[in-house]
């Protein structure tokens, strides 16, 4: 039997390493973060705050 521990990604958002997930622009979001960003109001407090991240992924992937 294969003892080995399977390792999973590091969210972008929640910064966790999850092994559920999506990819974007070669970032991975985890399924816990990805169902809440869209459930997110743009009026609730964190939603400026998770947008920002994510354009940093856009601006990182123009400069490399």
């Amino acid at each position: 039997m294969n003892n080995q521990k399977i390792q999973g990604e590091r969210c972008v958002l929640c910064d966790q390493e999850k092994k559920e997930g999506i990819h974007i622009l070669e970032a991975f979001l985890c399924k816990e973060c990805e169902r809440e960003l869209v459930k997110l109001e743009p009026e609730h407090p964190t939603y400026a705050e998770k947008i920002k991240k994510l354009r940093k992924l856009k601006s990182q992937r123009l400069l490399s």
